[in-house]
């Protein structure tokens, strides 16, 4: 992952939006996208609070619903990291970095396969399978690991031996559980598609992110028997899934359509088709992409805005209140990974952040359910929270990357799920014959969770970047105020600073006009820093202007809009972040007029300054 350090004295400035007003979105300017995800990850990360020195070691990483609300399950607290992970890879914000990756840490389990003895009572197939899924995220995008913690991709491929393990023949001919063990209260009964969805896109991405056919036709299998048993149709929407009782053997299909499924299934076959580049995966792709219309279209009064349509005329259950988050979530990687789907999915999801942000109008910019209102519901809650930023946090990837217009997954497709070609066998991942337990093939892996005091602290915020004093001249001359100053850029030491071209400081200056300060960065270790707009090869030259005859008597502060950290909560809890409480300061947000985009990047240094 590439990262950057947000500038600390703007940690606080995404909370200044006013709790009456809703959040300003403008969605097709990636400085607004960032600022109003740093508000609403605020607002999520807000209520996280197991990770303090009394918290047991089972609870770390865990999120706690408010008292009177429905219980928030440890599969949902995967899939919430699973999204802090992307919120900082998109946006280079490392406020919630250390929280994130001791809470994935925390949760791998005895043998690194996201089985916890201590989850037992809740922990199904699709639990384990959205965990290994977040894992995933953190493995495709270099997340930071704690220390002494197995590989992110290790963990994930442990979970997916541990699924494969319990592909069950005995009923439906083939496919996975809901649940884990026999004993749980929904039992095993009952195969539906977000296990085997589960199972799909994490085997898909194994496939591509290892390069291994092993995994893909895994994906294959786990596709024809899913298409076969009717969980998708021809016209490819995904229904919830059949029971197995009595010799029901899944003939009776639950024909709710939920966009996590929808979501599971469409970003498997998006990395299928990157994997294998197969024309096949690209029109299934697509097609799924142009069923979810289902979900963006269904009221007429707010069309191309995403819509939970089973539930949410107030009976969503926590659950629930969480699954749109998915669809929004894997729809935007599926623009970036094929975009041949971009023209499709881009104005949905640009429809859909702006109506959240809209919704985000609560107490202290709380998100509503109900993003077709036009307004907060009065319903907010911590999955509402998730389901806005990772909607409005997937404009990120379709900003950078508009797509292929040309190729729109609204194309008319009639194509229908077929079986895939066989699959060749696979020593690597052997298949059961019939397994449907909760027994596991691999050795433990030598890795206790991490206990609570062994988290690192929330470290001091980073040194703010001070212009180097320029000592006046005897007297004022020409060369002077015409000449440059140069300032050489060193690896030495770690700092924070900001850069805008054309940021002007008051000068105290015997000069009428401000001399050029050039900025040269000599150091390789800027090759993973990537700006908003110039500061991108490992050697770069910015200008910024200040006065030539002396420094400022206090550090200026630049009026440049970078995207906003959310502050510190007020006390009573600890909520991770990687600043300190810094004093206020005022920003233009997307409203700014400058022509010359801001970069904000952590380098190395120490300045070496030559002058005249």
């Amino acid at each position: 992952m590439k990262q950057s350090i947000i500038h600390p004295a703007l940690v606080a400035s995404a909370l200044f939006i006013s709790s009456c007003a809703s959040l300003k979105l403008s969605a097709t300017d990636g400085e607004s996208v960032r600022n109003a995800a740093a508000t609403v990850a605020y607002g999520l990360m807000s209520h996280y609070t197991n990770n303090q020195s009394t918290t047991p070691a089972a609870d770390v990483g865990s999120f706690v619903s408010p008292e009177g609300v429905d219980k928030l399950y440890w599969w949902n607290s995967g899939a919430i990291w699973g999204g802090m992970v992307d919120y900082a890879m998109y946006s280079g914000d490392n406020s919630y970095v250390e929280a994130t990756k001791h809470a994935l840490a925390a949760n791998v389990g005895e043998k690194a396969d996201l089985i916890i003895e201590s989850k037992r009572g809740e922990e199904g197939t699709d639990d384990q399978a959205f965990w290994a899924l977040s894992m995933m995220s953190a493995a495709e995008s270099g997340f930071p690991a704690a220390d002494g913690a197995p590989a992110y991709i290790d963990v994930a491929e442990g979970a997916f031996k541990s699924i494969t393990s319990r592909w069950d023949t005995t009923s439906c001919n083939g496919g996975l559980f809901w649940q884990i063990y026999a004993d749980n209260a929904n039992g095993l009964k009952y195969k539906n598609s977000v296990a085997n969805g589960g199972l799909f896109q994490l085997a898909a991405r194994l496939a591509l992110h290892k390069k291994d056919d092993s995994f893909a036709n895994w994906a294959e299998k786990v596709w024809d028997w899913t298409t076969k048993i009717g969980f998708i149709d021809s016209n490819y929407a995904v229904y919830d899934g059949a029971g197995t009782e009595n010799g029901a053997n899944c003939a009776k299909i639950d024909h709710n359509r939920w966009t996590y499924n929808h979501g599971l299934f469409t970003y498997g076959a998006a990395a299928m088709y990157a994997h294998t580049g197969n024309k096949v995966w690209l029109e299934r792709t697509q097609a799924l992409v142009k069923a979810a219309d289902y979900f963006f279209n269904h009221h007429s009064e707010a069309p191309g805005v995403l819509a939970e349509v089973v539930c949410e005329q107030k009976t969503c259950n926590m659950d629930q209140q969480s699954f749109k988050a998915y669809l929004s979530r894997w729809l935007g990687k599926t623009a970036k990974l094929v975009p041949e789907t971009a023209s499709t999915i881009t104005p949905w999801l640009k429809s859909s952040a702006e109506a959240a942000a809209q919704s985000c109008s609560g107490d202290k910019n709380q998100c509503g359910t109900k993003w077709y209102t036009g307004g907060f519901d009065g319903l907010p809650g911590i999955n509402q929270q998730l389901c806005a930023l990772e909607t409005i946090q997937s404009l990120m990837l379709s900003i950078e990357s508009k797509g292929d217009h040309d190729q729109g997954s609204d194309a008319k497709s009639s194509i229908v799920p077929t079986p895939s070609p066989t699959p060749s066998p696979s020593p690597a991942v052997p298949e059961p014959s019939i397994v449907a337990s909760s027994s596991h093939i691999e050795e433990p892996v030598q890795f206790a969770p991490t206990a609570v005091d062994s988290i690192a602290p929330t470290p001091a915020a980073p040194t703010p970047y001070a212009s180097p004093a320029v000592p006046a001249p005897s007297e004022a001359s020409d060369s002077v105020c015409e000449e440059p100053v140069v300032v050489t850029v060193t690896e030495t030491g770690t700092v924070t600073m900001t850069v805008e071209p054309t940021a002007e400081v008051l000068p105290t200056s015997v000069c009428e006009t401000p001399v050029v300060v050039t900025v040269t960065v000599t150091s390789s270790s800027f090759a993973g820093v990537e700006p908003t707009s110039i500061i991108k090869p490992t050697t770069a030259v910015v200008s910024s202007h200040v006065s030539a005859p002396a420094a400022p008597s206090s550090p200026p502060v630049p009026t440049a809009v970078v995207p906003p950290v959310p502050a510190m909560p007020t006390s009573g809890f600890v909520v991770p972040t990687g600043h300190a409480t810094p004093s206020p300061l005022p920003f233009d947000g997307a409203a700014s007029k400058r022509s010359a985009a801001s970069a904000v990047f952590t380098v190395a240094v120490a300045a070496l300054m030559l002058f005249l």
